[in-house]
């Protein structure tokens, strides 16, 4: 297992597209915080101002995340080095766990590095248009649990469709849709019960105010989806063959 882990690890790091990603991040992040955030910066604000500037910026990045985690597995199908990972493995479990493992640790990663951005490029917009904030209040332990657990389950949500789907473009362009097409058209017949679809349980972790049910309820409901989802993904993994 720990040999397996290792081997997701280095495969992330040598995947281009996860440096690429994470620029797109940073450039997107820096840009917003630094111009919206602190250099038009109105001169009102409310005790939360920075607070809420924080978790946007994760509700803005967290797609950028399922995108590295979906690339991982996708790669290697689009380039057929499936077999050779499978071929180094004794049960085809491990190499569903030691992925889910190693995204869970970049999406912390992830997390920790788009909230630093966030922070100190609003802080350089603050200075640079000469604006003071008022005194800010911060729910760290809040603030901390629903940006990483929104990052991490939107993540696992990519690797479910990964594994299920197998092709890249195809569980991309599903990744994209479902939290704006397919969930918004259902939202018409759920009505206030699309709440309990998944991407839209996620959204209400990243709100300012909880829309429908609490942020733990939402997280909750979240979880299901994703446990759901890996054990569908486990049973497909493990019963089909690599194509």
């Amino acid at each position: 297992m720990i040999a397996q882990i290792k081997a997701e690890f280095r495969k992330l790091s040598t995947i281009r597209s996860t440096y690429i990603v994470l620029i797109i991040a940073v450039v997107l992040i820096a840009a917003v915080n630094f111009w919206g955030v602190g250099y038009k910066f109105a001169g009102q604000a409310p005790p939360s101002y920075m607070a809420d500037a924080l978790i946007n910026s994760l509700s803005a990045t967290g797609i950028l995340a399922g995108i590295v985690a979906l690339l991982l597995v996708t790669h290697e199908y689009r380039y057929n080095t499936i077999y050779y990972t499978l071929a180094t493995v004794r049960s085809r479990t491990t190499v569903l766990l030691a992925k889910a493992a190693v995204i869970t640790v970049f999406a912390l990663a992830f997390t920790v590095l788009m909230a630093a951005v966030s922070v100190l490029a609003a802080q350089a917009g603050l200075f640079a248009g000469d604006h003071t904030l008022p005194n800010q209040s911060y729910a760290v332990w809040q603030l901390a649990w629903r940006g990483f657990g929104f990052v991490w389950a939107i993540s696992m949500l990519a690797l479910v469709l990964a594994f299920i789907v197998r092709n890249q473009i195809g569980s991309i362009v599903l990744f994209l849709m479902i939290p704006t097409t397919v969930e918004g058209i259902a939202s018409i017949f759920l009505k206030e019960n699309v709440a309990y679809l998944p991407f839209t349980a996620l959204g209400n972790l990243v709100m300012t105010q909880p829309l429908t049910f609490s942020y733990t309820k939402s997280a909750g409901i979240a979880l299901v989806w994703i446990a759901v989802g890996y054990i569908v993904s486990w049973v497909l993994f493990t019963r089909r063959d690599a194509n």
